[in-house]
């Protein structure tokens, strides 16, 4: 998942994908390509437990990754920044949220999740997934977004080597 305020893509690996494939996603896009590893099985598609936002935030669910991933994203993603969901938020899928700006559209957010989300600047809107979230997945997987800016898709050796 490309990130919203930086040249870098959020690379999920572990259930469906192999950690060797992050080196040559990188060389491809010319993007740093921060390979996380997904360590629970019910989030066995990053974006089932990580929400890149605007402005740098970053929605996730911390007991998706293992050690090392949760280091990664410390590294790049300051305490302030970061909106870590509970286990039961994860579970009703929060993280696999559309960002719209000023909006996020969820399936269901507590109170909590409500106050910190509104607190980085975001309008909940809910909509009621819970049949598609019996298929495994949320309003994230009902998208296909085409209106990402050049920049958050890939770095200029990306962008160069496309237009060859």
């Amino acid at each position: 998942m490309f990130d919203r305020a930086a040249d870098r893509l959020w690379f999920g690996h572990g259930h469906r994908s192999d950690l060797a494939a992050a080196a040559a996603v990188e060389a491809l896009i010319g993007v740093e390509t921060v390979p996380l590893r997904l360590a629970d099985p019910r989030y066995y598609h990053l974006d089932t437990c990580l929400c890149p936002l605007r402005d740098g935030w970053l929605l996730y669910y911390p007991g998706a990754f293992d050690a090392a991933g949760r280091a990664a994203i410390e590294a790049r993603v300051g305490a302030e920044r970061r909106i870590a969901v509970s286990a039961d938020q994860a579970a009703a899928f929060a993280c696999n949220a559309v960002d719209l700006g000023d909006r996020i559209v969820v399936h269901r957010a507590d109170a909590d999740l409500r106050a910190r989300l509104a607190a980085a600047g975001y309008t909940v809107i809910e909509t009621p997934l819970g049949e598609f979230i019996k298929a495994g997945g949320s309003a994230k997987c009902l998208t296909l977004r085409l209106d990402e800016p050049a920049g958050a898709r890939c770095g200029a050796a990306g962008r160069a080597g496309r237009a060859a």
